[in-house]
């Protein structure tokens, strides 16, 4: 005759390791829902912020096409932050959201750029500012911020 205290003891720890599970994936959901804050975006607002970016190349000159490299890193970095990518720099933050949006490794090159322009004073042409804007443009619109038709 099967002892009865066996099967009891089994289903008992079978349930015990059922409950340890599911308490520890409620305490994982719970966490996320009361941690995360939905970003909403105001798409036409980065748009227009984005466009007064690229309306500084038409005219710029000299030290302007320093200021556009710095102001287009700063315009990302402000997208990124507003959409919960944390880090304790742009740098940080754009490694998160690579996994998330692969694209951004296009961008790296001008941030290497731009850190030069700024502890380096170094100088940025044309060509340069036009190839960082067009990396740039690409992985907004990879993002899904500007549209496909801007």
């Amino acid at each position: 005759m099967p002892n009865p205290y066996l099967s009891i003891g089994v289903i008992v720890f079978i349930l015990a390791v059922f409950i340890f599970f599911a308490i520890g994936h409620l305490s994982r959901v719970w966490r996320q829902f009361r941690l995360r804050k939905q970003y909403e975006l105001d798409l036409e607002l980065l748009k227009n912020r984005w466009q007064t970016i690229e309306q500084k190349l038409s005219s710029a000159a000299g030290d302007d096409y320093r200021i556009i490299v710095i102001d287009a890193q700063s315009f990302l970095d402000d997208v990124l932050k507003e959409m919960q990518f944390v880090g304790e720099n742009f740098n940080r933050r754009i490694s998160l959201a690579q996994h998330k949006y692969p694209q951004l490794k296009r961008v790296r090159w001008v941030q290497r750029l731009r850190n030069k322009v700024v502890h380096q004073n170094q100088i940025v042409n044309r060509k340069q500012a036009k190839a960082a804007l067009r990396d740039y443009r690409i992985v907004l619109k990879s993002m899904g911020l500007l549209g496909n038709n801007n």
